[in-house]
């Protein structure tokens, strides 16, 4: 439908109260309501929403804002695919500096890290960073585990190799009673 049955403020009604859920705010923003009471403006948002044809709109939006919140399984596939290319090079960059001279006069390097500027690292990337904290000894980055990515992904794919499961087993029952196996066993409940 797309709000070809409405008018222009009835679909700037439907779509402000699809997105806030107040039908009174809604009408402020699709109606010129200045010089209107209170009063007013909330028995005119609620006959809107008992118009059918409005009814029928806020469903459509509705249905497609549910729709687009929920993950597909196209987006999970390349959300795993992400995380299980991810490198700590991606959001930081590591250089050798010189720290000083040992005891000979020879310089001394140890391997400093950066973590990159906000900007430079791909929102993708940036969803691969499950914790940033800073402990005595600087700070600490975790990424999720790219290894467990690849595993869901090889599972959702169905990438494993099948794996063969004996469900061959050999019940024994218990003769108390030493009967032979072939004698018919009458209950009380079966005599006539």
């Amino acid at each position: 439908m797309a709000g070809s049955k409405l008018s222009q403020k009835q679909e700037v009604f439907c779509i402000s109260y699809a997105k806030h859920g107040n039908a009174t705010r809604a009408y402020k923003e699709a109606y010129n309501a200045e010089n209107m009471k209170p009063a007013t403006i909330y028995v005119k948002a609620c006959e809107l929403l008992k118009n059918g044809k409005i009814e029928v709109r806020l469903k459509e939006l509705n249905k497609m804002a549910v729709s687009d919140a929920v993950m597909t399984k196209q987006e999970a596939l390349q959300l795993l695919s992400v995380k299980a290319r991810i490198r700590i090079t991606d959001v930081c960059d590591f250089k050798q500096e010189q720290v000083g001279n040992d005891e000979e006069g020879n310089p001394v390097f140890q391997t400093v890290w950066t973590m990159k500027n906000a900007e430079d690292i791909d929102p993708a990337v940036a969803a691969c960073i499950k914790s940033v904290t800073v402990t005595k000894t600087g700070p600490k980055i975790e990424l999720y585990d790219a290894n467990a990515s690849a595993k869901l992904l090889a599972d959702m794919l169905g990438w494993n190799a099948p794996v063969e499961s004996n469900v061959n087993s050999e019940v024994r029952v218990k003769n108390e009673w030493n009967i032979h196996p072939t004698q018919a066993v009458v209950r009380d409940d079966q005599q006539s």
